[in-house]
């Protein structure tokens, strides 16, 4: 399954659709839209796509919407965005195209082309992993006027974001929800993604679950760190607390740590793997839940087991996350979560945009269902 979920494509043109009727008014300025159920159906489109199109409306000051009055036009113009826009970009440094993980790289290159797209100009801050003196730039070029908006991987420190936050301009962020609540954000629901892990595998009658390669919190103390896991204690806090609601008990549960860092240039030792994840050396009859955060050791934990005769998933099931490029060759591949980076990088400059058009408007947050890709593992 190499191809993308459509849905946001969809949105867009149900959107854009929906607009041309508003700006040849087949709806008036103050009528009102059907409803969203009637929107769905007369389209042919599913009820969430129809919600996000007229959300994203609302959204740019088209319409104005309630729970109880439905949708209403406000405007038949889409409001001006500065022209000759220069947004501030802070993003992580970037390895080059690879066979193993790209997500991060097709993220950000999305952002840049929906911001060409727009006449904007991106003006690049690279996001510094220790030393502040970027971050300290793009504070400058906020303060002064040099950028009219504010673009953000999600690797940037909370306190960072917080001071640019207090300058006022627009500011949006992918990949994490931050802390300041004026801020801008679209990010994969880890809640949701893991109460749905925790719910498969107490259908599926698993016997225990390891988290595989949790982060080590001493590794993890400063900033610019604790953001990188923030994510995946998300994702595992969930998984946690869903099997603890259903009766699993404490001790089902495994919390299996990345290596020591004095250790790890044994990683790449199978049976060092087996010792540091929790991994019998054989089918022992206990049906374990593998579960990673991250595609590349999933496919690494689903190898492992495999050589020592593990028949997936009668024995043990293996989960990723991502559905990276490393994680898109049968027979070596995994059951995974699929991240569209192509649609986190477009909402994000959505609202960003939508943020510009209507600037006295509350922070919105964006948390996008990842789609269940079965491979077979799990």
């Amino acid at each position: 399954m190499n191809g993308h979920p459509v849905s946001s494509y969809k949105y867009t043109q149900l959107r854009d659709t929906l607009f041309e009727k508003i700006r040849r008014s087949e709806y008036p300025l103050h009528s009102k839209l059907p409803r969203v159920v009637d929107i769905s159906k007369q389209y042919g489109v599913s009820y969430v796509t129809a919600q996000r199109a007229v959300r994203s409306l609302a959204d740019s000051g088209i319409l104005t919407q309630t729970r109880r009055a439905g949708a209403t036009v406000i405007r038949t113009t889409m409001p001006e965005i500065p022209r000759a826009l220069a947004v501030g970009c802070m993003f992580r440094p970037l390895r080059a195209w690879n066979d193993q993980d790209n997500y991060g790289l097709r993220v950000i290159e999305t952002v840049c082309r929906e911001l060409s797209v727009h006449h904007a100009s991106a003006t690049h801050f690279p996001l510094p992993m220790v030393e502040a003196s970027a971050v300290d730039r793009l504070r400058c070029a906020v303060r002064t006027r040099e950028v009219a908006a504010v673009l953000l991987d999600q690797l940037v420190p909370d306190n960072a974001v917080t001071d640019l936050a207090r300058c006022g301009l627009p500011i949006a962020m992918f990949g994490r929800h931050p802390k300041p609540p004026a801020v801008d954000s679209v990010a994969p629901d880890m809640e949701w993604m893991g109460r749905e892990v925790g719910r498969r595998i107490i259908e599926q009658r698993y016997d225990r679950v390891v988290i595989i390669h949790m982060p080590r919190p001493e590794y993890h103390g400063e900033p610019h760190m604790q953001v990188r896991i923030l994510p995946v204690l998300a994702y595992v806090g969930a998984i946690e607390r869903t099997l603890a609601e259903a009766g699993f008990a404490r001790q089902q549960v495994v919390l299996a740590y990345e290596p020591p860092q004095e250790e790890s240039h044994l990683w790449v030792d199978d049976n060092y793997f087996c010792r540091s994840q929790h991994v019998a050396d054989r089918p022992d009859g206990t049906r374990t839940a593998y579960v990673t955060y991250r595609d590349v050791i999933g496919v690494r934990t689903a190898h492992v087991l495999r050589a020592r005769g593990y028949v997936l998933p009668r024995d043990a099931g293996v989960l990723g996350q991502f559905n990276l490029e490393c994680n898109r060759h049968p027979p070596t591949a995994v059951t995974t979560w699929e991240i569209n980076p192509e649609e986190i990088g477009r909402d994000t400059v959505e609202l960003l945009l939508d943020r510009l058009r209507n600037p006295s408007r509350e922070g919105r947050r964006r948390s996008l269902r990842p789609a269940w890709v079965d491979r077979g593992t799990f």
